[in-house]
């Protein structure tokens, strides 16, 4: 998380930048990759976390979704996963630096795709880290604005019946021990009898 103090000296060198090209209409270069790099230094991890996980939700066809679960049974921690219907679920993994994108290439469920998780997957980052010609076969780009605004930037999966991308082999197996472990954990809570509890679909605005 940026700490109080980052984040008003962050604040200052917006307003600064801003005022400043106004006044003079100077846009070097220069200039504007140092001040879109320093505001960048705000899409921290777990922001574009919070950011991928609204997308998942908003745009991936699922009804729920995690954000960092652990569970037994498989190394793979995802940033955040998605599950909808038919057994249907997407991946996002979220990369806030260039090497941070690179090292997740050694992971042996990313050698081994069908180890992972996700029938389709994402990659989520701050607009310009990754590049669409960087990503593996049938994943999909998301990128994040300095305001936080997140955008796809390629998406294997729509398009042309015959052309698109038909999602990747995924462990079910690893997926539903993450699900499971999501439910033990309301259960050990005392919690697990409110999914037997009456709801109004349109007044809680869910969908099914």
């Amino acid at each position: 998380m940026v700490a109080p103090f980052l984040q008003k000296v962050l604040h200052i060198y917006r307003t600064f930048f801003r005022l400043f090209t106004s006044k003079t209409g100077i846009f070097t270069s220069e200039l504007c990759k140092s001040a879109q790099l320093f505001l960048l230094m705000e899409l921290t991890h777990d922001k574009l976390v919070d950011i991928a996980y609204r997308w998942v939700l908003a745009n991936g066809s699922c009804g729920v979704a995690f954000k960092e679960l652990v569970s037994s049974g498989t190394r793979e921690i995802p940033d955040v996963i998605g599950f909808g219907a038919w057994e249907h679920s997407v991946l996002v993994e979220v990369k806030v630096s260039r090497s941070d994108f690179l090292s997740d290439k050694g992971k042996s469920f990313r050698k081994n795709p069908e180890q992972g998780m996700g029938r389709q997957r994402f990659y989520c980052c701050p607009s310009g880290i990754i590049k669409v010609e960087d990503l593996p076969a049938g994943w999909g780009l998301l990128w994040v604005n300095e305001k936080g605004k997140c955008r796809t930037i390629h998406c294997p999966y729509k398009g042309n019946i015959e052309l698109r991308h038909k999602g990747h082999v995924n462990n079910l197996q690893a997926e539903r021990g993450l699900m499971y472990s999501a439910l033990r954990r309301l259960h050990l809570r005392g919690r697990i009898e409110e999914i037997y509890a009456p709801f109004d679909v349109r007044e809680n605005n869910l969908k099914i």
